[in-house]
């Protein structure tokens, strides 16, 4: 190995603690099972700065694996998919009984219903009650009940009827003008939605509908708050289910409504949670950088400046003429069909700017700079 493809030498030696689990592992790994060593000795090493930096970037790269675990694109694309599939679900009895009607209708008529349309109706149904309130949810339920009991009436005038008088009033009016298809009078000004169930509804929905807010910013606290959306998700769409085997959809779909906000509430405080440990991790450590839950071209960006800033930093030294670096880039398992993609594009630009590197593990590439690397609007010039 040539003497320039060494690790450059960092100024400085640190101590470290290593602990004795550590130590224990250590043994367990790479000991002399035979060798036993006295009492009392602590666990603590020197070793070059440069070398410290290398811990300390393998270990802000394994934070962000853990992360990326969590809060990547995987983890968001399987919740939403769950809920797209819950919510169509809950529609799919009703929208066939509906459906087998149009298509007898069909039949009888010119007009011709192909099954791309029927499940284009069964995927608007599903998408009609996406912000609906309990006030609306007891509107429809009442709606469809006395549509039901009085297929003579028209929709919109029982609609009418609902947003001047109460339901009992509503029902009074309709039996003196109609006759109904069910005999059973109590049975028919009994309100589908009683008065307990709806304000356990409302009681629900000014709970999950808005975002929590937080007094403290920092990256655990985000953290914590994808979390409580994660568990207030569970939560909802174990009353949906609850309901849904009650028979009773509008009701189910209500909360199956009401627990995809907590994804996407989950998704934003993520978001945060990502952008706030990546602030901190750039503000602990000039000489490592972070490239987890970047895009491609986000990141190439973000490593010229990074350069570009220790290149600079190196020039206005007294006593540094060069530096090494260290780019966590991730091992790419969470990207689409598990091939890496940030680290094939950082390695293509660190070749571009004429650097050396060397990969420390997959995710993790060591940059060597100097005092006299070019900035990246020099090699713009120079081209």
């Amino acid at each position: 190995m040539a003497s320039e493809d060494l690790p450059v030498k960092m100024d400085g030696i640190v101590e470290l603690e290593l602990g004795k689990l550590l130590v224990k592992q250590l043994e367990d790994k790479f000991g002399d099972p035979t060798l036993t060593y006295p009492e009392g000795f602590q666990t603590k090493i020197q070793v070059p700065k440069s070398f410290a930096m290398q811990l300390h970037s393998f270990f802000i790269q394994s934070v962000f694996d853990q992360m990326e675990a969590t809060f990547g694109s995987d983890t968001l694309d399987s919740l939403k998919a769950e809920d797209k599939e819950f919510s169509e679900s809950l529609f799919g009895d009703e929208v066939d009984t509906s459906v087998a009607q149009e298509v007898h209708e069909s039949l009888t008529s010119s007009n011709t219903i192909t099954k791309r349309e029927l499940r284009k109706k069964k995927k608007k149904q599903a998408a009609e009650y996406k912000d609906i309130t309990p006030e609306d949810l007891a509107i429809e339920m009442m709606l469809d009940k006395l549509s039901e009991i009085f297929p003579l009436a028209e929709k919109e005038s029982i609609m009418q009827m609902l947003q001047v008088y109460n339901y009992e009033e509503a029902v009074n009016s309709l039996l003196l003008v109609q006759f109904p298809t069910n005999p059973n009078i109590a049975h028919i000004k009994k309100s589908p939605l009683d008065e307990v169930l709806f304000k356990e509804i409302q009681g629900d929905f000014m709970k999950y509908k808005n975002e929590l807010v937080l007094k403290q910013v920092c990256g655990e606290d985000y953290r914590k708050e994808a979390e409580n959306y994660l568990q207030n998700r569970q939560n909802l769409y174990e009353k949906a289910n609850y309901f849904k085997q009650k028979d009773q959809i509008k009701v189910a779909q209500f909360y199956s409504n009401l627990a995809a906000k907590q994804t996407l509430y989950y998704e934003q405080a993520s978001a945060r949670a990502v952008s706030a440990f990546l602030d901190a991790n750039c503000k602990q450590s000039k000489n490592t950088l972070n490239l987890h839950f970047l895009r491609p071209a986000e990141a190439t960006t973000a490593v010229d400046i990074f350069l570009d800033g220790n290149i600079n930093s190196l020039r206005e030294s007294d006593n540094k003429t060069k530096s090494q670096l260290q780019i966590v880039t991730g091992r790419g398992k969470h990207s689409p069909e598990g091939k890496a993609v940030l680290r094939p594009a950082v390695q293509s630009l660190l070749k571009a700017r004429g650097l050396r590197f060397n990969l420390l593990n997959e995710g993790m590439i060591s940059v060597k700079i100097r005092v006299n690397s070019k900035l990246s609007n020099e090699l713009t010039e120079l081209s």
